[in-house]
């Protein structure tokens, strides 16, 4: 269930990208259907499949884009391939994505962020908490939701359960 306050700040664990990408299918449905302008951070290798299965989870891609409801963007065009897991360029880039739909006259937004590929290239720290704990308090701020995902398989135990603590729920698999 992907509503209600204390869901606005979600982890989802993976073991496939099918898994994956059926949650943030049901994440932006759910998005779209409150009037929130729907942001998708996902892998450069997936952005084809992200538009297969968020068509196939009922959304109607061609009015989503074209009434700026849905972006889909890879961490290449926000830059942060180059440097690996930059919180503060992403966190900041998520705060100006929540103000920007806001004053186009959206209800708020809704962001999926597929970072397990950054996450491959630097284990998980203090600075990802910090950036985890910001995202919580934006959150709270009202007018946004975060589904943060990741791959079981390509994080150690440890990591997942740091994942799981630092949201406040979690999905396992695509539900």
């Amino acid at each position: 269930h992907l509503s209600g306050s204390s869901t606005r700040h979600l982890c989802s664990l993976s073991t496939d990208e099918s898994e994956r990408l059926t949650a943030a299918a049901a994440f932006v449905r759910l998005g779209l259907e409150r009037h929130q302008k729907c942001v998708c951070l996902v892998p450069d290798y997936s952005e084809e499949s992200t538009y297969r299965a968020l068509q196939s989870g009922g959304i109607d891609l061609p009015a989503a884009f074209s009434s700026e409801a849905l972006q889909i963007i890879t961490p290449r065009q926000l830059m942060l391939k180059r440097d690996g897991f930059n919180p503060y360029r992403l966190f900041t880039f998520w705060k100006q994505s929540r103000e920007e739909a806001l004053r186009i006259g959206f209800a708020g937004i809704r962001a999926v962020g597929s970072l397990h590929a950054l996450m491959r290239q630097q284990p998980l720290d203090s600075c990802w908490l910090e950036y985890e704990e910001k995202l919580t308090d934006l959150a709270e701020e009202g007018e946004s939701a975060f589904l943060c995902q990741f791959d079981r398989g390509a994080t150690d135990t440890s990591e997942v359960r740091a994942a799981v603590r630092a949201h406040s729920a979690f999905i396992l698999g695509g539900r």
